[in-house]
C-alpha cells in the first residue's frame, strides 16, 4: 500500500471512530427524552460495532453489500438503502422475534439512521445550506498546511478550542488521548505570567547532592527548552530524518489557547522571524538567546548541540485560539499578525456543538440567538460579546440528574449567563438596565419554549387516547382464544 493510501485509510479510521462518537453522545440525549436509560447509548452504541458480523451471523443477504463499520456510513440515503434491506430480510426479522438481544441490534440501526437524517437537517440549518462541520474542518485543514499558521479569534464559548484540536487530530492522524501523549503535539495556554524562558528556552532551577557536603543537597541552574523549542525539535529531527527518501515527515501540531493573552512579543522573541512561512527551514536559521549554553546535555533535554542553530522545520504547524473581548485582533503586534491567518469563529458558526435530540437542540438554539440579539442590538453591546454555543449545552444533555425542563434554564442562567452578562456591563452606565433587558428575552425565549412544549404535550395527549379507545373498541369485538400463557 502507498503512502498515500495508507495516509487515506487513517484518516477514514478517525473520521469513522468521530462519528461513532458523534452517535453516542446524541443517542445519550435521545434515550433521555424517550424516558430510557441514557447510559444504554454506550452498550447500544458498542452493539453496532459488530454490524456486519451480526448480518453475516444470521445469514442475513444484506451482508455481501454492508460495509464492515455501520460507522463508516456518513449519508442518509445509502444508509437507507441497506437498512431497507435488512428490514426486508426474514432471517433477520425471524431473530428479532426470537432474541432480545436481535431486537436492540434493529432499534440501535434504525437509531442510527435517526441519527443521519439529524445530523444532516443540522448541518443545513445551522450553516444556512454551507458545508457541514467536518467539512468545514477540511477546509481549515487544508488552509492550515497552506500557510502553517492561524489564529481562531471570536466571541467566549464558540468551540475555538475544540476546533483547534480536531484540526490537530486530522494533521498529526491521532485522536483523543492519544493525541495528548503523543510528541507529534503540544498544548499550552498563554497567560500574562508566561515568558520566553517557558515558551522557547530558559534556566531551571535544579537540587543535586553537594559533593563537599554528602546528604545535603545543592541548588543550581541548568538550562532547559521551553514547550516550543521542545516540539519544533522534535519535528525537525522527523524533518531531517526524512531528508532525500521517498517518506513522507509526520506532521507536528502545536495548539497555543489564549494566544491574546500573554505578551506575544515578549514571548516569542527572535522567533518571529522563524515562525514566518516563508522563512521555515534551515534558511531561516537563527541564534537563540541562551546559545551560549546549548552543548550535549541541553540536546538530551529537547534542546539543540552547541554546533546547532535553531530553526522552524515545515512539518511543524501553530494553532492559536483567542476571544475578541480579551483583546482585539487590531490590537496584536502586526509583525504578529501578518504571520498568521485569522479565522472569525462566530456564535452563530458555534451551533453545531448543540447536538443531540431534535426537541433540545432547536430549544437550545432559540434561547441561544433570544439572548445573542439582545446583546447584539444597537446602543447595547457588540457582536464581540455575543455567547458562544458551549454555554448552551446544559439545554442539549441537562447534567442535573431528572429535574424538569424549567429547572435545567434556571440553572443555566442563575450559574452560567447572568453571571457572563453581570462582568460584560461591570462599570457601564445602565448597567441595571441593561442587565434586565438580557435577562428578559432569555426569560421571554424559555416562555416561548414552555408554551410551544404544552401545545405538543396536549396534541400527544390527545392521539394516545383516541388511540387508547380504538385499542378497547377493538378488543371488545374480537373473538375470544384460549389462554396458553398459563401453567398447566
Amino acid at each position: 500500500m502507498s503512502d498515500q493510501a495508507k495516509a487515506a485509510a487513517i484518516n477514514e479510521d478517525l473520521d469513522i471512530k468521530a462519528r461513532q462518537d458523534h452517535f453516542e453522545k446524541w443517542l445519550e440525549g435521545d434515550l433521555r427524552v424517550r424516558g430510557h436509560n441514557p447510559k444504554r447509548s454506550h452498550n447500544l452504541t458498542k452493539r453496532l460495532q459488530g454490524f456486519k458480523k451480526f448480518l453475516l451471523k444470521r445469514n442475513s443477504s444484506a451482508a455481501n453489500k454492508a460495509k464492515e463499520s455501520i460507522f463508516q456510513y456518513s449519508e442518509p440515503l445509502e444508509f437507507e438503502a441497506i437498512n431497507r434491506e435488512i428490514n426486508e430480510d426474514k432471517a433477520i426479522m425471524g431473530s428479532v422475534e426470537a432474541k432480545n438481544s436481535s431486537s436492540n441490534f434493529r432499534a440501535a440501526v434504525n437509531d442510527y439512521g435517526r441519527f443521519l437524517e439529524w445530523t444532516k437537517q443540522s448541518a443545513n440549518q445551522s450553516n444556512g445550506g454551507e458545508d457541514s462541520m467536518e467539512a468545514q474542518i477540511d477546509k481549515y485543514v487544508e488552509m492550515l498546511k497552506r500557510v502553517h499558521n492561524i489564529i481562531f479569534h471570536g466571541a467566549p464559548g464558540t468551540g475555538k478550542t475544540y476546533m483547534a484540536r480536531r484540526i490537530a487530530e486530522r494533521m498529526t492522524k491521532l485522536s483523543g488521548t492519544k493525541l495528548n501523549g503523543s510528541d507529534q503535539f503540544a498544548f499550552v495556554q498563554f497567560h500574562p505570567s508566561y515568558d520566553y524562558t517557558d515558551f522557547v528556552e530558559g534556566l531551571r532551577p535544579v537540587s543535586s547532592e553537594n559533593s563537599d557536603n554528602p546528604g545535603h543537597k545543592e541548588m543550581s541552574f541548568e538550562l532547559y527548552p521551553g514547550t516550543f523549542m521542545e516540539i519544533a525539535n522534535r519535528a525537525r529531527r522527523e524533518w531531517e530524518s526524512c531528508a532525500n527518501t521517498e517518506q513522507a515527515p509526520q506532521k507536528y501540531v502545536i495548539v497555543i489557547d489564549e494566544i491574546n493573552r500573554g505578551d506575544i512579543s515578549k514571548i516569542f522573541g527572535e522567533l518571529f522571524f522563524s515562525v514566518d512561512p516563508d522563512y521555515r527551514g534551515e534558511s531561516g536559521s537563527i541564534d537563540t538567546q541562551y546559545r551560549n549554553l546549548h552543548g550535549s546535555e541541553f540536546k538530551k533535554r529537547g534542546g539543540l548541540d552547541s554546533n546547532e542553530k535553531f530553526y522552524v522545520p515545515e512539518n511543524l504547524y501553530i494553532i492559536g485560539t483567542m476571544n475578541d473581548i480579551d483583546r482585539s485582533v487590531d490590537s496584536f503586534d502586526f509583525a504578529m499578525r501578518r504571520r498568521f491567518t485569522f479565522i472569525e469563529i462566530t456564535a452563530e458558526k458555534s451551533e453545531f456543538m448543540l447536538c443531540g435530540d431534535e426537541k433540545h437542540s432547536e430549544n437550545a438554539k432559540t434561547v441561544m440567538e433570544a439572548v445573542n440579539d439582545k446583546i447584539a442590538s444597537p446602543n447595547f453591546l457588540d457582536e464581540n460579546y455575543q455567547i458562544g454555543a458551549s454555554y448552551f449545552l446544559d439545554v442539549v444533555d441537562p447534567k442535573i440528574g431528572d429535574s424538569d425542563e424549567k429547572e435545567v434554564y434556571t440553572h443555566l442562567w442563575n450559574d452560567k449567563i447572568g453571571p457572563l452578562i453581570h462582568e460584560y456591563l461591570r462599570g457601564m452606565d445602565d448597567s441595571s438596565k441593561s442587565f434586565k433587558a438580557v435577562k428578559g428575552a432569555f426569560d421571554d425565549a424559555v416562555a416561548e419554549i414552555k408554551k410551544s412544549n404544552d401545545g405538543a404535550e396536549s396534541n400527544s395527549q390527545s392521539n394516545s387516547d383516541s388511540n387508547s379507545a380504538n385499542i378497547k373498541n377493538n378488543q371488545q369485538n374480537a373473538p375470544q382464544s384460549d389462554d396458553h400463557s398459563g401453567n398447566d
